[in-house]
């Protein structure tokens, strides 16, 4: 199959024609409907939170990162989003944050982001899974009928 550019340039031109009125709509809806942290006031902590994740990403631990696929990318994303939400928490969603959120907002991403991907690690296998299955499972009360027949046959 081969592509024209003649047509995927009409194309192009097509979709921004049709998308730049619904995109200029949209971000006008999103400034009356959202609040925090998609206010242009939490830009710094959403700055400092994928800094932390940055900087995550320079934390190498080998169990961990030998089984992830992009090591490096799920750490940004994890301490971005952990970072914001501890801010959102400790703000209590303010339409305007305190300045001394970005500190806690780096902190927050940059220790975070480390310890849920080895979180994510650990539980993903299979064998440590199916071990806390097996212990849950020992530790539940136990049916004393003896089986067999459905307990609920009885009842009409």
């Amino acid at each position: 199959m081969q592509i024209s550019i003649r047509q995927a340039w009409w194309v192009l031109i097509a979709v921004l024609v049709i998308a730049y009125p619904i995109s200029a709509k949209a971000a006008e809806i999103a400034q009356q409907v959202y609040g925090a942290p998609f206010l242009p006031s939490w830009y710094g902590i959403a700055a400092f939170s994928f800094g932390g994740g940055l900087v995550a990403s320079f934390v190498y631990i080998d169990d961990i990162d030998r089984q992830l696929k992009h090591p490096v990318l799920a750490k940004i994303v994890i301490g971005f989003l952990s970072g914001i939400a501890l801010c959102m928490l400790l703000s209590q969603d303010a339409a305007n944050p305190k300045p001394a959120l970005t500190f806690w907002a780096f902190v927050a991403s940059a220790a975070s982001a480390p310890i849920v991907c080895g979180a994510l690690v650990y539980l993903s296998d299979k064998g440590r899974l199916f071990g806390w299955f097996d212990i849950v499972a020992d530790r539940l009360p136990r049916s004393r009928s003896k089986g067999g027949d459905d307990d609920n046959a009885n009842f009409s």
